[in-house]
């Protein structure tokens, strides 16, 4: 299997235009939603996604090496093991799959004991909760044989399929919510229908790209399954750990305080989430060609791709978030009203995640790629039980609510990162200290703290009480950010990255179509 910068720099775009359009719809959604229904009814949401994302640990020892270890077959295309890892691992998911279900189910008909729920919507939360679970079992049920589609790079494909499905469930969602009545259970109801169609149209066209991922008796090899457990493992404890961190605050605020907090915390969460879930989908192009490499002997390449992703990890996830830490309070009282202002407080402390964190966000890439997950595990479990007990003293003992819940993240963060995960970071890519801060952290910060001065120097002299004056001060500190970024803090390998880049970019079909050049035929797999 060759790497090609081309290949996945048209998948890492395709993967975020894709996510761009379900981002869209959500910030409708959730102003739309508020203004219409109460605050008890809305949070419902909230604390049921927040629960269903402890689900997948069920599952994540048996799912997690699928594609990984899939693709590093594929590479050495030993098309016998693809097999035999398809074969194996469907008998046990099949099994998997149906305990899932009936664990879910019944924690369905008990949700209200589980969780504080208006008793007026525990009938709409108990049938919510029973759809996602139904929609998750079969989904991991099919997983051994969806992953064709990733072992082949075709993410571009992936995410048109997935798009397609988006706007099946944006139709169906408006259908309900204008044709029916206004209710979460819609939300609900729209996703896993949409899920469930864009899971068999992925399932049959994986099939025809990798018919390897099929179902033999004769194939199932039982030390496959044991390596492959063995990885997901590790995995489990890895997402166990992030798992916590992401979900547990809204579980927490639905025990120790107020439909509110709840609201604010998710509202303010919403911008890390979905920043984090860009940078996924930009990166995950990354692991087929990351395995590759490990397989092919070319690991030596990980020390550089450690230091240029994690300057680029810090200037775009710092260029989105700036103006929202600077700016989180006016945003959210422009957006949905000032009783939700706490929610600006949140956003502010749940993103200074990113100065401490984002400089070594290429250890997840390059720990996956060679199965070296272990001790980034072990790190990142006891953040996470740290973050849970501080936020667990927060909210319950100094009762700060919504507010305590991202002081209690932001804490662990800076705790955290330094003292743990930079360290396996430059190890395991076999960079010094020294040089990652000249080459990373220092160049990396440097745009974010230009934009984020002159924000807040604008807001000692411009009320931002308008969209118009909100939007202009942002603009404002995006152009000296950009500034910065171009004339200071870019290095020689991405100003020549970036005109590779460029140039591919220019020999795509529609811009080569609009520009009125000619398409090149010659395309060489590994530029």
């Amino acid at each position: 299997m060759e790497v090609s910068r081309k290949l996945v720099l048209i998948n890492s775009t395709s993967s975020l235009i894709a996510l761009a359009l379900n981002m869209t719809v959500l910030v409708w959604l959730q102003r739309f939603l508020l203004h219409r229904i109460d605050t008890a009814e809305y949070s419902v949401l909230p604390v049921l996604f927040s629960v269903m994302m402890f689900v997948p640990l069920l599952t994540t020892m048996f799912t997690r090496g699928l594609a990984r270890y899939a693709t590093e077959a594929y590479a050495a295309n030993n098309l016998k093991r693809v097999t035999q890892i398809a074969s194996t691992m469907s008998l046990i998911l099949f099994g998997v799959g149906i305990v899932v279900l009936a664990i879910g189910l019944a924690a369905a008909y008990n949700i209200d004991h589980v969780l504080t729920i208006d008793p007026n919507y525990a009938d709409d939360a108990r049938l919510m909760f029973a759809l996602l679970m139904i929609g998750f079992a079969l989904q991991i049920m099919l997983e051994p044989f969806c992953v064709g589609l990733e072992v082949k790079q075709r993410f571009v494909l992936l995410n048109v399929v997935t798009t397609c499905g988006q706007f099946l469930r944006i139709g169906l969602l408006f259908g309900l919510l204008f044709g029916i009545s206004v209710g979460v259970l819609w939300v609900i109801v729209a996703t896993v229908t949409a899920a469930f169609f864009t899971q068999l149209v992925i399932l049959t066209i994986s099939l025809r790209f990798v018919p390897s991922l099929r179902f033999r008796r004769s194939a199932v090899n039982w030390p496959v399954a044991r390596e492959l457990l063995s990885f997901g493992g590790w995995s489990t404890v890895a997402a166990l750990a992030i798992t916590i961190t992401r979900s547990s605050d809204a579980i927490i605020l639905n025990k120790l305080g107020t439909p509110l907090d709840v609201t604010c915390f998710y509202l303010g969460a919403l911008p890390f989430h979905y920043i984090n879930l860009a940078g996924s989908a930009a990166l995950t192009p990354l692991r087929p060609a990351l395995v590759s490499m490990y397989v092919t002997n070319q690991s030596d390449r990980f020390g550089a791709i450690f230091l240029q992703g994690g300057r680029w990890a810090l200037w775009l996830t710092l260029f989105v978030s700036v103006p929202l830490m600077v700016c989180g309070r006016e945003l959210i009282t422009l957006y949905v009203g000032p009783e939700f202002q706490m929610a600006g407080t949140v956003m502010l402390l749940v993103l200074l995640q990113y100065p401490v964190g984002q400089g070594v966000r290429m250890l997840f890439q390059i720990s996956e790629a060679t199965a070296n997950i272990r001790k980034l595990s072990m790190c990142l479990l006891a953040m996470s039980l740290f973050n849970l007990g501080l936020t667990l003293y927060m909210v319950g003992v100094l009762n700060m609510g919504a507010i305590g819940s991202g002081l209690g993240s932001a804490i662990a963060a800076m705790i955290f990162y330094p003292m743990l995960l930079w360290p396996i970071g430059l190890k395991m890519a076999d960079v010094r200290l020294f040089i990652w801060v000249r080459r990373t952290l220092l160049p990396g910060l440097l745009p974010a703290a230009s934009g984020a001065a002159t924000l807040v120097l604008l807001k000692m002299f411009v009320p931002l009480d308008s969209w118009l004056y909100l939007f202009a001060c942002m603009l404002a500190a995006s152009a000296v950010y950009v500034a910065v970024l171009w004339f200071v803090a870019l290095q020689k390998e991405d100003r020549k990255e970036l005109g590779v880049v460029f140039r591919k970019l220019a020999q795509l079909p529609l811009v080569s179509m609009v520009s009125g050049n000619r398409i090149s035929k010659s395309d060489p797999a590994n530029d």
